[in-house]
């Protein structure tokens, strides 16, 4: 007959490290006996947390709030926090379209953060910007001196014993017929004016230069530029132009017009006219008398 040995208790290792399903609710240890493999559970008190670092789970951005998130050590528990949204970090004012002589133009700020456009405004620049020079009709530099010039200009004849008013086509930009300058005489003074076509069309800085004799009508001359003189304001005749019978205009203003409006025109179309061609055969004749010194 088969003996059967004797029952023994179970010999149960250490308890092994507690496992929470969720710290507060408290948790289980178990332990195994080392004979047979009978496993042993206990219940354990709730603990409080112990939570890892906060974590960013989504940053936060202009006008929107990020997330961070930290799980705890021992449990599934996770909690959840947001991050401020950020606000905008405005960078420096740029030009989007740049101003123009009679329109406005547009600056926008852009954040350095998100790129988008935060603030707008418009903005106007002085006329001084955009000023062109303003020529007297006249003979080229280069055709009265037989040379080709690094700067050509419009030099006007004119004769300084004719009483009455003269009138000489303005020229803009070497592109526009704009108006025109007067000159008038009365007794011995000289008295410039000038009209324009369009009333957005003003000269902003004045030069007007006076010669008598060709040889003093060069480059290095032509380009000085003379605030003696000014419009509207009476000029000794005797004075200026001694005894000559024809003097030499250079008329080298800075101003502001139009190139778009329809009522200038085109230099390239006035040079055209009739009007035109006379006007300039007039001045290169009395050119010729300056030349053979029949201007005194």
């Amino acid at each position: 007959m088969q003996k059967t040995a004797p029952m023994t208790e179970h010999t149960f290792g250490s308890w092994e490290k507690p496992v929470y399903q969720r710290c507060e609710d408290g948790g289980t240890q178990s332990r195994r006996c080392d004979v047979c493999g009978t496993e042993e559970s206990r219940s354990v008190k709730p603990r409080k947390h112990a939570f890892a670092r906060w974590e960013t789970v989504r940053k936060a951005w202009c006008n929107e709030a990020g997330e961070q998130t930290r799980k705890c050590r021992h449990c599934e528990h996770t909690e959840t926090r947001a991050l401020a949204a950020k606000k905008h970090w405005p960078g420096r004012w740029r030009t989007a379209e740049p101003a123009r002589l009679f329109a406005p133009g547009k600056q926008i700020r852009l954040c350095r953060r998100c790129g988008d456009t935060i603030e707008t405004r418009s903005y106007t620049l002085d006329k001084k910007h955009f000023a062109v020079s303003f020529n007297a009709y006249g003979i080229l530099l280069s055709e009265l001196t037989g040379q080709k010039q690094e700067f050509d200009c419009f030099i006007t004849p004119f004769r300084t014993d004719m009483q009455g008013e003269q009138t000489v086509p303005i020229v803009a930009d070497a592109k526009h017929v704009v108006g025109n300058l007067h000159l008038l005489i009365e007794d011995d003074d000289l008295r410039l004016s000038c009209s324009f076509y369009d009333e957005r069309s003003e000269v902003l800085k004045v030069s007007i230069r006076f010669f008598t004799e060709l040889d003093k009508v060069t480059q290095k001359n032509v380009q000085k530029t003379s605030r003696r003189y000014q419009f509207e304001t009476p000029i000794s005749i005797s004075k200026t132009f001694g005894g000559a019978k024809y003097g030499m205009l250079i008329l080298n203003c800075q101003g502001v017009y139009d190139a778009e409006s329809g009522s200038n025109i085109l230099l390239e179309d006035a040079s055209k006219e009739i009007g035109f061609e006379m006007l300039l055969d007039e001045m290169r004749q009395m050119t010729k008398f300056m030349q053979s010194g029949n201007g005194t």
